[in-house]
């Protein structure tokens, strides 16, 4: 190769050399320039994508020792309820001297009535069953006898939630003649033996003239209870068995 030759390469490849320096130089620009005009934007979003995360993180009231479940503090708001039905009057004079009464009642779904609270079934202040027979008579209406005791902890269950059951006091106040009676006191041994009470509670439904409608021997779901005496109410309105 000669002097000129290799002159002219070189100067060839220095150019190129120069050309692939400036085609790299002007891209690094271009991602610079690039960046900084999508880095604002994008800083931007993420923090608000940030803040909108830390602002639902549920605020725990204490730091628990290692191993043990974290408490989250929880807050409940349970509406105020009113246990009197009477309405609220206000009077207003104007300066005409006319008076004007407003009266306005308690919203209905804010009323609790105080009867409803205390239901619960009641029982004849007696065990005596000649006494419920009389007035069963009389009124034409079944008899209800609840056989328990002073030990027997279904008998109390059945106190507590049966016979408090609003719905159940309402219906057995006003359609049945209730009686209750202790096994072990009063007239409650004889009664137990012409009743051939085995069990305790013993639930028994008896017609006007002492034929036994119902028996129950355990203590008995509400659901079941309440059928129970409307089946019995029945029978004794319907004695024939047509409704």
């Amino acid at each position: 190769m000669s002097f000129v030759e290799k002159g002219t390469n070189e100067a060839m490849a220095r150019t190129a050399l120069k050309h692939k320096t400036l085609t790299k130089l002007y891209f690094n620009i271009l991602n610079l320039n690039l960046m900084k005009r999508f880095f604002v934007p994008i800083t931007f979003l993420s923090a608000v994508a940030f803040l909108s995360c830390t602002s639902k993180t549920i605020k725990v009231t204490s730091l628990p020792p290692q191993n043990e479940p974290i408490v989250v503090s929880t807050t409940t708001t349970v509406p105020s309820m009113t246990t009197t039905t009477t309405p609220t009057t206000t009077t207003h004079t104007n300066s005409a001297g006319t008076t004007t009464t407003t009266t306005v009642m308690p919203p209905a779904e804010m009323i609790l009535k105080e009867e409803y609270v205390d239901a619960r079934v009641a029982f004849l202040p007696t065990d005596d069953l000649t006494i419920a027979l009389a007035k069963a008579k009389e009124e034409k209406k079944p008899i209800f006898i609840d056989f328990y005791a002073d030990w027997c902890a279904p008998c109390k269950v059945l106190d507590d939630g049966v016979f408090h059951d609003y719905d159940v006091a309402e219906f057995m106040n006003k359609n049945v003649i209730n009686l209750k009676v202790n096994i072990e006191k009063g007239n409650g041994a004889a009664l137990k033996q012409k009743m051939y009470v085995s069990a305790l509670p013993t639930l028994l439904f008896l017609d006007p003239n002492g034929n036994e409608i119902a028996r129950k021997e355990a203590l008995p779901l509400i659901n079941d209870f309440k059928k129970m005496m409307k089946t019995a109410v029945w029978k004794v309105k319907n004695p024939s068995g047509q409704p």
